[in-house]
């Protein structure tokens, strides 16, 4: 096992990583403000979601054939200038149609966080000491979905929902000024130059890798699962329990909690457990988390309690499956490290769109759509992981 990396390098990218999923999720308590302020149906804001998301899922996959063709420092300052030019024409844009635009650009940029750090990780760690590490980004891309909504509905509520994007600015400004600084290139001098012929044949040749196509689902079934909730977690506890947006984003922010707990204990119990044990705990708390959600659904007393309960197992198996599956993916084949981390991004983010979408529009106030998504994912996970395992 390779020694750990330094811990103020591990800070940049998962700060770099986290600002992905913040972006996305810091909007989520503002979307009735800006469904007034447009005279918009419910149908129409969540895009403003899905966008997002389908602007992580089909970028990503180049993203990653960037980091190997110029280097996975100059993709990350790429990307982040197009974030932060995207963010500074979203306080200003006049319509919604175009702010959901702006909204897949902003993704675009911003997705290249996700694939550079993850292929940088692989560069400088055997698969151990990646799986580790990878736990520390799990908190930053754990705490910053759950956290976001706090600030988002705060500004909303104070201040204005376009002073959002003011924040992702700010954010994004300062993390590019950071990496100038401190940033080193890691990718490896003998990576083979990139094109999309090589990107088409890595696919191919990832596709049939049992190791990889199953740690990809298991990662993106816990994605789905997490955006599900995150799509229409606003509106489900405005119409259930009569959160205001700052409330919401309060409440919403303790489960950054339980993913911190349960990225934390990923790392310890791979050292005592392995990786392999370790993910059939979180598989198996993910089932718990379904079946607590479908009891919350089928009875009318203790809802709050009992959902509340089911999304915190829920962030703590995520915290716990994740990064293990994600670097069980990028480990399947290292000399497509780059590749690897895109296009599982990618199926993640995806699939997570498709969560995010079903969640909106079988919405209808009370529990039920989110428990049925919750079980779906569940099975997922639990099929992927048996895929996973196939690989002798």
């Amino acid at each position: 096992m390779t020694a750990p990396p330094r811990f103020s390098w591990v800070l940049l990218l998962g700060v770099a990583s986290g600002l992905s999923p913040f972006a996305m999720s810091s909007l989520v308590p503002a979307l009735p403000a800006i469904q007034k302020a447009h005279d918009a149906g419910y149908a129409q804001v969540q895009w403003l979601i899905s966008a997002y998301l389908l602007g992580l899922g089909l970028s990503q996959p180049l993203q990653g054939l960037l980091c190997d063709a110029i280097g996975r420092r100059r993709a990350l300052l790429a990307g982040f200038t197009l974030y932060n030019i995207a963010s500074a024409l979203a306080i200003f844009a006049p319509t919604l149609q175009l702010l959901i635009g702006i909204r897949f650009v902003q993704a675009v940029g911003v997705s290249v966080g996700t694939v550079a750090t993850r292929a940088m990780v692989r560069d400088v760690c055997d698969t151990e000491s990646a799986a580790i590490a990878l736990t520390w980004l799990a908190m930053f891309m754990g705490v910053a979905p759950m956290a976001a909504p706090a600030l988002g509905g705060l500004l909303a509520d104070s201040l204005g929902w376009r002073t959002i994007f003011c924040a992702h600015l700010v954010i994004g400004v300062a993390i590019a000024v950071w990496m100038v600084a401190s940033l080193r290139e890691t990718r490896p001098s003998g990576t083979a130059a990139a094109s999309l012929s090589r990107l088409a044949v890595g696919f191919r040749e990832l596709a049939v890798d049992p190791a990889f196509v199953g740690n990809s689902g298991v990662y993106a079934a816990s994605n789905g699962a997490s955006f599900a909730f995150i799509t229409i977690g606003a509106a489900l506890f405005h119409d259930l329990f009569g959160m205001s947006a700052t409330q919401y984003g309060l409440y919403a922010a303790g489960y950054a909690l339980s993913y911190t707990a349960g990225a934390a204990l990923a790392g310890r119990w791979v050292r005592r457990f392995g990786i392999a044990r370790t993910l059939r705990i979180g598989i198996a708390a993910t089932a718990i988390a379904a079946l607590l959600s479908s009891a919350a659904a089928a009875f009318d007393h203790q809802q709050f309690l009992q959902l509340t309960v089911a999304i915190a197992i829920l962030a703590a198996a995520g915290g716990l499956t994740s990064p293990l599956a994600l670097a069980g993916a990028v480990s399947a084949r290292p000399d497509l490290a780059g590749v690897a981390s895109g296009f599982s991004s990618s199926i993640a983010m995806l699939t997570a769109a498709g969560f995010a979408w079903l969640g909106g529009r079988l919405y209808n106030g009370t529990i039920g759509p989110l428990a049925a998504l919750l079980a779906v994912a569940a099975l997922m996970t639990y099929g992927s992981a048996r895929m996973a395992r196939r690989r002798g």
